[in-house]
């Protein structure tokens, strides 16, 4: 019998039109521009239009992931959106995105916020639903974080971009099964916006508690332990790991984490002994795009061919955000390639190109 199993068959990425480079920021804020390429490994990040927003970003990715995938809006099963930064408040942004792409009323949507663990966790969600519904499901990342950061705040003001990110999950023939695990910690005082919800409101659009704040110890702590510690977990769940001589890094053609700043995504890296080549992260050309900053990665890695052989395209992947949620996964990517699904009675049926 043929096995079938999730896999990623397109994906897309959407920036905000402003180029903001170290230089432009030293000048908006007065911070020294080599400062912060130095602190935090951010050559450059975007920001968005006031009109663009989150649901904007996300559809233009989205349709890129679509294209890429052979697919339209109309086969969507499922849409999840991971964003912290909504255009509306509910589940009103991702039903925005359904509407602007032309999917069908059949097609269900979700929203959850996951900050900079939104990428992988939404990748997560839809594998698991497709894999015992079926159809085709959208994973999106997405945010427009330009505007909750404080410009006052040199730590945090020159790390945050505004991007989206969309992936197609679809089952595949002879796809390896996807693998994920996650932990959560919560710590929400050392990363996180602290007003907005029901126990304070945000007074104005200038209330500094209404900004990203963070702790930049306690979070780069955080994430060089739990950010390794869980790729090993899935790696060795893959039976890509031995205690002794680390992941076995010929399993995969990627290494796509999450990359909080510079100094994070290199320590995860050395920790890991991740080869150079299989290192894909945009940290320096986008800064941190939260939820779509993985996506981001995906892309870099199709743009190096990492995914031009039709046996060996899994990527790992490992996340953390605010919260503290995180989590890894193990996933293949087959883009442009494989069967497709199609919806027969709201049931998926597999047939070949």
């Amino acid at each position: 019998m043929t096995e079938f199993a999730p896999a990623v068959t397109g994906f897309g990425v959407s920036l905000g039109e402003n180029r903001i480079s170290n230089q432009l920021y030293g000048e908006m804020t007065g911070v020294d521009p080599a400062w912060i390429g130095d602190r935090t490994g951010i050559g450059t990040r975007y920001w968005a239009d006031p009109q663009t927003h989150t649901v904007e970003m996300a559809i233009l990715a989205s349709r890129d992931a679509l294209l890429m995938a052979g697919l339209t809006a109309e086969d969507l099963n499922l849409i999840e959106l991971a964003t912290s930064t909504p255009k509306w408040p509910g589940a009103s942004t991702v039903a925005d995105i359904h509407a602007g792409l032309g999917a069908s009323a059949r097609c269900r949507v979700m929203q959850f916020p996951a900050a900079c663990a939104g990428g992988g966790m939404s990748l997560e969600e839809v594998s698991d639903k497709i894999t015992l519904h079926g159809g085709v499901a959208l994973a999106i990342g997405a945010e427009r974080l330009s505007s909750v950061i404080n410009l006052a705040d040199r730590t945090t003001g020159p790390l945050f971009s505004d991007a989206a990110g969309a992936a197609v999950v679809e089952l595949v023939e002879g796809a390896t099964p996807p693998i994920f695990t996650g932990e959560t910690h919560p710590a929400r005082e050392i990363l996180g916006i602290h007003s907005g919800g029901t126990f304070r409101a945000t007074e104005g659009e200038d209330d500094p508690l209404g900004k990203i704040a963070m702790e930049g110890g306690p979070v780069f702590r955080y994430a060089v332990d739990i950010m390794p510690r869980l790729a090993r977990e899935v790696a060795e769940a893959d039976g890509a790991y031995n205690l002794h001589t680390g992941i076995d890094w010929d399993r995969y053609t990627a290494f796509v984490p999450h990359p909080g700043s510079g100094r994070i995504a290199r320590q995860v890296c050395d920790l890991l002994k991740v080869p150079e080549k299989k290192r894909f992260t945009t940290i320096n050309e986008h800064g941190n795009a939260s939820a779509a900053s993985l996506f981001l990665g995906l892309q870099k890695a199709h743009e190096a061919g990492a995914f031009d052989d039709d046996e060996n395209t899994r990527v790992l992947s490992s996340y953390m955000g605010a919260g503290i949620l995180a989590g890894a996964g193990a996933y293949n990517v087959r883009p442009r390639r494989g069967p497709r699904v199609q919806k027969v009675l709201g049931i998926a049926s597999l047939s070949l190109l």
